[in-house]
């Protein structure tokens, strides 16, 4: 498959979500994972995208030259639309991430301390 139908990086991949989840009170180590699914969930988003993408160009080409006018416009507007969605699913997997690890802390946090056994 080319990707010559795409401008360079149209999909950026997001910074590690650790600094954030390291900031809220979560260790480095469950932050870490936590930012490694977060940026391999945005890595196969993006490669989805940009198939899709290059699908429906190639769809665009061919049915723009039967008719005789650029599919260009439609190309654009497409990746407008794509690049808008896939920003948008990003950001609500980055609140669904920070809201789960406020609500792990808050949990955490709230456990009673263990008791000492008295013998």
């Amino acid at each position: 498959m080319t990707l010559s139908f795409l401008p360079k990086n149209p999909f950026p991949i997001p910074a590690s979500l650790a600094p954030k989840l390291i900031a809220l009170g979560l260790d480095d180590i469950t932050a870490a994972k936590v930012s490694e699914v977060y940026i391999s969930s945005a890595i196969s988003l993006k490669e989805t995208c940009e198939t899709e993408y290059v699908r429906a160009c190639n769809a665009f080409m061919v049915t723009s030259d039967d008719r005789g006018y650029s599919s260009k416009e439609l190309r654009s507007k497409l990746l407008t639309v794509l690049v808008t969605r896939y920003m948008q699913a990003l950001s609500k997997c980055l609140d669904e991430s920070v809201e789960k690890a406020k609500a792990f802390l808050l949990r955490k946090n709230k456990k009673p301390a263990p008791q000492p056994k008295v013998r």
